[in-house]
């Protein structure tokens, strides 16, 4: 539910070393809309809360969240799969 995008802030990161992932909820894109708002204000709340603990390596931390009339979107640190299956395979 909501597309995920690949970006980074070229203000800060010039060389684009340091991309995140950021999920954009489109309010009125789905039938069931205020199904679709629940999930992802739920979603936003479980990230919230687990970056408010100590980060645990193979959890994602929330790095903003907004919201308009029309969306809502969050974005995370972004991990390549090969970082993920890398560091869950280490001793």
């Amino acid at each position: 539910m909501g597309t995920i995008f690949l970006v980074h802030d070229p203000s800060s990161d010039p060389s684009t070393r340091c991309p995140f992932a950021l999920k954009v909820v489109d309010k009125f894109a789905f039938r069931f809309k205020l199904e679709a708002e629940r999930h992802a204000r739920w979603e936003i709340q479980v990230l919230t809360r687990l970056s408010s603990l100590n980060p645990y390596p193979f959890l994602p931390s929330i790095m903003g969240s907004f919201e308009s009339d029309e969306f809502m979107g969050w974005a995370i640190p972004y991990c390549p799969v090969f970082e993920v299956s890398r560091a869950a395979s280490a001793p």
